[in-house]
C-alpha cells in the first residue's frame, strides 16, 4: 500500500475519533459543557444564546426552539464554543428532530385509525334541513302558546277585532258599498201653506230688521286744525276745547300742529313771532294787546271771514 493511502486512512480514523457516534446530541452537548465546568448561564453570557434555547437544545425540546435557520445557527455557535464539529452536531441534531417528528406522525395516524374504526361501524344519521325547520317551528309554537297562556291573551279575538274594524273602514270609504245602498233616502218633507206663510213673514221681518239697523256711530271729526311755524323764541298759552290752559315754550324754527272740535285759543308773548295756517289756509297774525297776541276760534274764524 502506498504512503498516500496510509495517510488518508489515518485522517479518516482521526476524524472518526474526533466525531464519535452520538446517540443523543443534546445529552452529548450537556456532557461537554459539564466536563468543562461551565454552567448554562456562563455559556449564555459568552455565546449570547439565551438560557431558554440552551436548555431546549440540551433537552431536545424541539417545539421550544425557533425556526430551522435560527436553530442551525444556535447549534453551530454552541458546538464551536464547546470545541466539537459544528456541522456534524447540527446535522445530527436536525436528523434526530426529523425522526422524532416522523415517529410522532405515525403514532398519531395509528391512533386516528383506531378511533375512526368504531365511528365507521356506527355512523350517526344526518338530520336534514327540513327536519331542523320543523323542530324550530314546533319550538316557536310552544313558546307562543306558553306566552298566550301566561298573559291570558287571545290572539284570535284580537285578529277578529282588527278585521272587523278594517272592513268597516273600507265599507265607509269605497263608493257604492253596501252601507250606502242600505241607507234609504229620507222622504221629502211636505210643507203646508201655513208653513210657507210663516217662513215668508220671518224673512220679511228679518229683511226689515236689517234695513232699520242704524250704522255704527262715527266719532265727530275735528273742526279746526291749526299749524304754527315759529319765527322767534316765544312763550305760548294754549287752550283746546274745554281742556285746561297749557303754558308752552318754543324756539325759532319749530313747527307745531293742534286740532280742536269746538274751540281753540292760542296766545303769543312775542308779536309777529309765528306764521299761522288754519285748515291749510294762511291766517294774519293777531294784534298784540295787553302783552299777548291772542288767536281764538271760532271768533277769530268769523273775523277772518268778515275781513275777506
Amino acid at each position: 500500500m502506498s504512503k498516500s493511502g496510509k495517510k488518508s486512512i489515518s485522517k479518516t480514523n482521526e476524524s472518526q475519533q474526533k466525531r464519535p457516534e452520538i446517540e443523543n446530541t443534546g445529552q452529548y452537548l450537556r456532557k461537554l459543557r459539564t466536563d468543562k465546568g461551565l454552567s448554562v448561564k456562563e455559556v449564555s453570557e459568552s455565546t449570547r444564546i439565551s438560557e431558554v434555547n440552551l436548555n431546549a437544545i440540551e433537552a431536545q425540546d424541539f417545539s421550544s426552539l425557533p425556526a430551522d435557520t435560527f436553530t442551525r445557527g444556535l447549534l453551530s455557535i454552541y458546538a464551536d464554543f464547546l470545541g466539537t464539529d459544528p456541522a456534524h452536531i447540527t446535522s445530527q441534531f436536525m436528523q434526530e428532530r426529523d425522526e422524532r417528528s416522523a415517529s410522532g406522525k405515525r403514532s398519531k395516524a395509528k391512533q386516528s385509525k383506531k378511533l375512526l374504526a368504531p365511528k365507521m361501524m356506527a355512523e350517526p344519521s344526518h338530520i336534514s334541513s327540513m327536519t331542523m325547520a320543523g323542530i324550530l317551528l314546533v319550538v316557536i309554537i310552544v313558546l307562543f302558546t306558553g306566552f298566550c297562556l301566561y298573559t291570558s291573551w287571545n290572539p284570535f279575538s284580537f285578529l277578529t277585532k282588527k278585521t272587523e274594524g278594517f272592513q268597516s273602514v273600507m265599507m265607509s270609504v269605497l263608493p257604492g258599498s253596501r252601507t250606502e245602498e242600505a241607507q234609504p233616502e229620507p222622504p221629502p218633507v211636505q210643507k203646508s201653506p201655513n208653513t210657507h206663510a210663516q217662513e215668508s213673514t220671518a224673512e220679511a221681518v228679518k229683511s226689515d230688521t236689517v234695513r232699520t239697523e242704524a250704522p255704527p256711530a262715527q266719532p265727530p271729526a275735528n273742526k279746526y286744525t291749526i299749524n304754527v311755524t315759529f319765527l322767534k323764541d316765544t312763550e305760548v298759552s294754549l287752550t283746546l276745547d274745554k281742556n285746561e290752559t297749557t303754558e308752552l315754550e318754543f324756539t325759532e324754527g319749530e313747527t307745531q300742529t293742534w286740532s280742536a272740535k269746538d274751540s281753540l285759543k292760542l296766545s303769543f308773548a312775542i308779536p309777529e313771532s309765528a306764521l299761522i295756517r288754519l285748515n291749510d289756509t294762511p291766517v294774519v297774525f293777531p294784534e298784540h294787546k295787553n302783552g299777548y297776541a291772542t288767536f281764538s276760534l271760532p271768533k277769530q274764524l268769523g273775523n277772518q271771514q268778515g275781513d275777506e
